[in-house]
């Protein structure tokens, strides 16, 4: 039984509500109605001590032409210059094993630009919503709902991925959900991959409230899927 993945619209519909079921609010009617709006978060969270983004990523950056071209130019270069072994092309797939780690960092930089471009954006709109209403001691968390990124599928690189990018944004961006439907060989049938993380280590948002966002959202939507938080 496959999951149908709602689009960006149908799910952020559907997570209003359920933000809304919770206690949250909406930024967007506590802003001032004029027509040169700042850009804002979309939720406060928990009293309002916490400003959240939600970000969709959508598109499948595992075979877009553009990110295929840059990682093609980089093994080029790489075995021009005599990095990879000739004897590696042959096969057709060009494996960076026995190499210098930050060659991997930088193929992994090319697939991260999606999701660097979608943090530094959610790190503005937060910075900004605090200040246009007052909470400059709420934390920032943003949640990243995955609904169609072949490359962050898997649970261990997701988060590896997450803490990595967030570590530029820890004065903004406290802490950070994930979640994903996804099939994964490991959780018979589909399923729901979720987990929380800390930005800043200094202060990120308190477990239990990202674990309550979790079990929450399942409890918001239960119709009998067997979702399962993979994660903790």
């Amino acid at each position: 039984m496959a999951l149908r993945l709602p689009t960006a619209s149908e799910f952020e519909d559907r997570f209003t509500l359920f933000v809304e079921s919770i206690a949250g609010e909406r930024v967007g009617p506590l802003l001032p109605d004029q027509a040169n709006r700042p850009l804002n978060a979309d939720y406060l969270l928990w009293d309002r001590s916490v400003v959240a983004e939600l970000k969709c990523l959508t598109q499948d950056h595992f075979s877009d032409r553009l990110i295929g071209e840059k990682i093609a130019a980089k093994l080029t270069l790489w075995r021009d210059s005599g990095v990879i072994p000739v004897e590696r092309f042959k096969s057709g797939v060009v494996t960076l094993d026995g190499l210098d780690p930050k060659y991997a960092w930088e193929i992994e930089a090319i697939f991260n630009a999606p999701l660097k471009n979608a943090v530094r954006h959610a790190s503005s709109q937060i910075r900004k919503t605090k200040e246009v209403l007052g909470l400059p001691d709420a934390k920032g968390l943003v949640i990243v709902v995955n609904l169609g990124e072949r490359t962050l599928r898997d649970p261990d690189t997701a988060a590896g991925r997450l803490g990595a990018v967030l570590r530029r944004h820890t004065n903004t961006l406290h802490s950070y959900f994930y979640f994903a439907p996804f099939a994964d060989p490991k959780i018979l049938g589909p399923a729901v991959c979720m987990f929380g993380g800390i930005g800043n280590p200094a202060g990120g948002i308190e477990q239990t409230l990202l674990e309550s966002l979790g079990t929450g959202w399942v409890a918001f939507n239960d119709d009998g899927q067997p979702y399962k938080i993979v994660r903790g």
